[in-house]
């Protein structure tokens, strides 16, 4: 099974890193990494509360100590967005 959020143990409940944020979701639902029936209530509350943040998710910050990593980031952003690279003109 892959998962869209992360298990966190320590305060039994499931986590997502967005926009510089750490949401913890699930809390309270849940019994274990495995328990079907919370991470589905997990992953509602997540899709509720990425319908609220919407605007902020998709606009994504580079990431990057470096300017180089920085650039590459957004590039990787760009090319999920569009679906494909954009024509590079090599002139000399």
């Amino acid at each position: 099974m892959k998962f869209e959020l992360t298990w966190f143990g320590p305060r039994t409940c499931w986590k997502k890193f967005a926009q510089g944020k750490v949401y913890y979701i699930g809390r309270g639902q849940c019994r274990g990494k495995w328990d079907t029936v919370g991470y589905q209530a997990a992953l509602q509350e997540w899709r509720r509360i990425t319908q609220d943040i919407h605007p902020y998710l998709d606009q994504e910050a580079p990431i990057g100590r470096f300017p180089a990593q920085q650039a590459r980031t957004a590039c990787r952003n760009i090319i999920v967005r569009v679906g494909s690279r954009p024509a590079v003109n090599k002139t000399p």
